[in-house]
């Protein structure tokens, strides 16, 4: 089965056995994103509405839908019979539920920009170019790039802060990395990155 070469500067720069390398790491490297974007939604979730897997699922309901959950008749039973218990503890979630559900806001604030970005874009689509994929970036590029792309040069993340960030979320670098910076260039009144290759590749640092 061959293997196929993506239509972009890399692909025609580095060799067609390092190129295999990576292709035969895709799988494990889209599962582990997958597998942090689960994760983190799991600790948005939670963070956000206060609650956790221990609680009911009728008191979720209750939270991210607020009080029209209380038409469907076995959360109406669980939050009336909830009421009238002298020792539930979950009435007091399930009333201030009803006051405020959760709103989209709740969630967005729970998640960075940063944290957006890398989780979105650590493996790009398939066949995609490499230099849409963060995972393929050393760490000194892929602040630089991030700052880029969302601070426009400000220089508010370092080395140090991007490595915190991509490994507090779980997510796994490709043995083969092949940007070891990236250049801003001028282009009309705006600006472009060039992603930099390395010469010879080399294992994530």
């Amino acid at each position: 089965m061959s293997t196929p070469i993506r239509k972009d500067h890399a692909a025609s720069t580095i060799s067609r056995d390092a190129i295999q390398k990576i292709d035969a790491q895709e799988t494990d490297i889209r599962r582990n994103q997958i597998e942090a974007m689960c994760r983190k939604a799991g600790l948005v979730l939670n963070s956000a509405t206060g609650l956790t897997e221990a609680d009911p699922a009728w008191l979720w309901k209750l939270r991210i839908k607020g009080k029209v959950a209380l038409d469907e008749k076995e959360v109406e039973r669980a939050f009336l019979a909830s009421a009238k218990s002298d020792s539930d503890s979950y009435f007091a979630k399930a009333y201030a539920a009803i006051q405020k559900p959760l709103a989209k806001g709740d969630i967005e604030n729970e998640v960075s920009r940063c944290e957006w970005k890398l989780l979105e874009f650590w493996l790009a689509k398939e066949n995609a170019p490499f230099f849409m994929s963060f995972c393929f970036y050393n760490d000194k590029a892929l602040a630089k790039l991030l700052d880029f792309l969302l601070r426009q040069n400000q220089g508010h993340y370092s080395e140090k802060s991007i490595r915190k960030t991509w490994e507090r979320l779980g997510l796994k670098k490709s043995t083969v990395l092949l940007f070891r910076d990236v250049e801003i260039a001028p282009l009309g009144e705006s600006a472009a990155v060039m992603p930099v290759l390395y010469k010879v590749i080399q294992s994530p640092r």
